[in-house]
């Protein structure tokens, strides 16, 4: 699949998912190992048990610095080929879609800047394949939809981005600032959310009639 999609051409429905399964499943092994590690760090530095936290911490590392390579030459093979080489909308937000989604995975194994432009990253796929799905794909379209629930899980896990403007948050933030970013991030999603609903209700009753 990797020579396939190297050939810059447009690929079929059936050659998309394998690549898109093909790396879930790659990836998916080691986000279960790093969330693992994650959480015996944590055991560790409650016993206060330095040797082993150091030992976590390096497996830990390992599988990050692996995740990342990973997410580092799926972003290289949609952004230099699979993005220019697709000629029709559904194709187009697919590839958006999964880069979003890699961003977005990206970001639970990054900290500080690295974390900040994973996030940049993710949010700007999802927005672009939104715009075009919007235009393009009809409301029920399992693509379309398939970005709408994908990008809601952004803002609920990832990204607490309020409606107008963004609000950063700090350590020192006060608890009124960071109760009022998540309201925000609250209706964000159920904007979104009825938004795909009730576009894709009159469809599907048209498809029922």
């Amino acid at each position: 699949m990797k020579k396939i999609a190297r050939m810059d051409v447009q690929l079929t429905l059936e050659e998309r998912n394998l690549l898109s399964i093909g790396y879930k499943n790659v990836i998916g092994s080691k986000r279960v190992s790093w969330h693992l590690f994650s959480s015996s760090v944590e055991k560790e530095a409650a016993k206060g048990h330095e040797q082993n936290l150091k030992k976590m911490k390096d497996y830990r590392h390992k599988v990050e610095d692996e995740l990342t390579r990973i997410y580092d030459h799926v972003l290289l093979l949609i952004d230099g080929h699979l993005l220019p080489s697709s000629s029709t909308p559904e194709s187009t937000v697919f590839f958006y879609k999964m880069k979003g989604d890699h961003c977005r995975y990206l970001t639970k194994t990054k900290v500080g800047n690295d974390r900040k432009e994973a996030t940049d990253q993710s949010l700007k796929a999802y927005e672009a394949g939104t715009s075009i799905a919007t235009s393009n794909l009809p409301p029920t379209h399992q693509v379309r939809l398939g970005l709408a629930l994908n990008f809601s899980v952004f803002f609920t896990t990832i990204s607490l981005i309020p409606l107008k403007g963004r609000i950063s948050l700090s350590i020192s933030c006060t608890r009124f600032t960071f109760i009022k970013v998540v309201k925000w991030s609250c209706i964000k999603l159920y904007l979104m959310a009825r938004e795909a609903f009730d576009e894709a209700i009159p469809e599907l009753e048209y498809l029922i009639d």
